[in-house]
């Protein structure tokens, strides 16, 4: 759960991103480059990039939109 500061909503993720196998052809090629990949907080399983804990804060906006339902 997030916490709500300055009118602004701070939450965390985990963003798993598919890799190109040409990519995954340089990893193999060079293991060292992953770590600048993952940042030391991530993780490479079947062919993508899964990123833990990232922290990302957003802000609600009340546009006086009305939606048929």
């Amino acid at each position: 759960m997030g916490q709500k500061q300055g009118g602004r909503l701070k939450r965390s993720a985990t963003v798993s991103i598919k890799l190109p196998q040409e990519v995954i052809n340089v990893i193999s090629d060079f293991p060292d480059q992953l770590l600048l990949i993952t940042v030391g907080y991530g993780d490479l399983s079947n062919g993508s990039v899964a990123l833990g804990n990232i922290r990302y804060s957003m802000k609600l906006a009340d546009n006086k939109k009305t939606y048929p339902g």
